[in-house]
C-alpha cells in the first residue's frame, strides 16, 4: 500500500532535514537530506537492495523555518512484502 517512507510538514527547512533509518543493529541503511525524496525500503534508497522485512527505527532532524528551531522526531517503521 505505501511504497515509501518519509516525512511531510508546514515549516520544514529544506537546507536543515536529515531523515535516517536504521536497521536492529543501529546501522543506518538510509540518510536522505531532501524533504521531497523519501525512502523506498531498500539499503540507500534509490532502488538499491531491498532490506529484510522488520521493524526500522528512524530518526528526523529538521529545522522550522518559521520559528527557527532545530526539532528531533524518533520512530519506527514497519516494513513488509
Amino acid at each position: 500500500m505505501n511504497d515509501t517512507f518519509g516525512a511531510q510538514g508546514l515549516g520544514i527547512d529544506d537546507q536543515n532535514f536529515t531523515l535516517t533509518v536504521f536497521d536492529r543493529w543501529g546501522r543506518a541503511v538510509y540518510q536522505g537530506t531532501d524533504p521531497y525524496t523519501w525512502w523506498d525500503g531498500t539499503h540507500g534508497g534509490s532502488g538499491g537492495e531491498p532490506v529484510m522485512q522488520g521493524v526500522y527505527a528512524w530518526k528526523l532532524e529538521v529545522r522550522d523555518k518559521y520559528k527557527g528551531f532545530n526539532k528531533e522526531m524518533l520512530g519506527h517503521v514497519t516494513v513488509t512484502r
